[in-house]
């Protein structure tokens, strides 16, 4: 048994001859589609644009150099923005964006329920995305049905980003701190118990010991004064280091290593093809699925009678 004859001219004698009925599906599928357009939530993408500064940069090894001069570049390389992605992506920025522009209530969540809290999760994935750009530098995205909260999400995750960030190297840098401050303060509890000694030491002294006594106690009082200078010179070393530690500290210092290049504003069009294009792309897929369709039973119909 031989298959019907179904090749392009008989394709195309098919379209013509249901040429109404694709006419209708196109006209019908373009009008649902500019209406759906019209009416249908439209949502806006916000954007911004930033770039890393490098850490090492406030670093006291660089800020401090004694010997060397060492280049070191104004901004953070891959590794950096590759941290600043991670940071992006956890939990800790997506919880604090929505705790602070109340989204719970904005996207009609519970945040006290796990599968609402999920749901948050799948929200951030499919509508924010940050990501690196071709010059080492980095975009975030952020879709909305309102442009202004599509903005302010995206602005914020960039400041939540750079305080993340930030403040692991200045607790880093705390850290250290902390641990010098501390053998400062040892250093202090041993001077004064130097002092001590070296009063109990004057006092000795000034008893009019023995010639051999004597020599003992200004041989202690000399190695006692000698250990104090060394310790009071230590404490000063210390004390240097320290404030060299502190530098970038502050929380008034002006150096951000996450730098705002182009803030996102309120999107004033909506993301998409806008209306021509969907209404061209509505009726091109009102013609190809009733074309299909039409050539699927026409050939079925052949193969039927070819059968009989």
């Amino acid at each position: 048994m031989s298959n019907p004859r179904f090749d392009l001219v008989d394709i195309i004698q098919t379209l013509r001859k249901h040429g109404k009925l694709l006419l209708i599906a196109v006209i019908v599928s373009a009008m649902l589609g500019g209406l759906f357009y019209v009416f249908g939530k439209k949502k806006y993408k916000a954007e911004a644009d930033f770039i890393i500064s490098n850490p090492l940069y406030a670093d006291r090894n660089n800020l401090f150099r004694n010997r060397d001069t060492r280049f070191v570049d104004y901004f953070g390389g891959d590794d950096d923005l590759d941290r600043v992605l991670v940071i992006a992506s956890s939990d800790t920025l997506r919880n604090t964006v929505a705790e602070q522009l109340n989204l719970w209530d904005a996207y009609k969540l519970d945040r006290t329920k796990p599968e609402d809290r999920l749901k948050m999760k799948e929200i951030f994935k499919d509508k924010y995305k940050m990501e690196r750009t071709e010059y080492t530098t980095g975009k975030v995205y952020f879709e909305d049905t309102d442009p202004a909260r599509a903005a302010a999400v995206a602005n914020l995750s960039i400041e939540i980003s750079e305080n993340i960030f930030r403040s692991y190297y200045l607790k880093m840098k705390n850290n250290v701190a902390n641990s010098v401050r501390e053998r400062i303060e040892e250093i202090d509890r041993r001077i004064m118990e130097i002092t001590e000694e070296q009063i109990e030491l004057g006092k000795n002294i000034s008893k009019g010991l023995g010639t051999e006594e004597y020599v003992k106690q200004q041989t202690k009082a000399t190695e006692t004064a000698v250990l104090k200078e060394q310790l009071i010179k230590d404490k000063a070393n210390n004390i240097s280091i320290l404030n060299e530690l502190l530098t970038g500290v502050d929380s008034n210092d002006q150096n951000r290593y996450v730098q705002v290049i182009t803030p996102a504003t309120p999107p004033e069009k909506p993301a998409g093809i806008g209306l021509v294009l969907t209404v061209i792309g509505a009726a091109f897929f009102g013609f190809f699925f009733v074309a299909i369709y039409l050539l699927i039973i026409t050939y079925y119909r052949l193969l039927i009678n070819v059968q009989r």
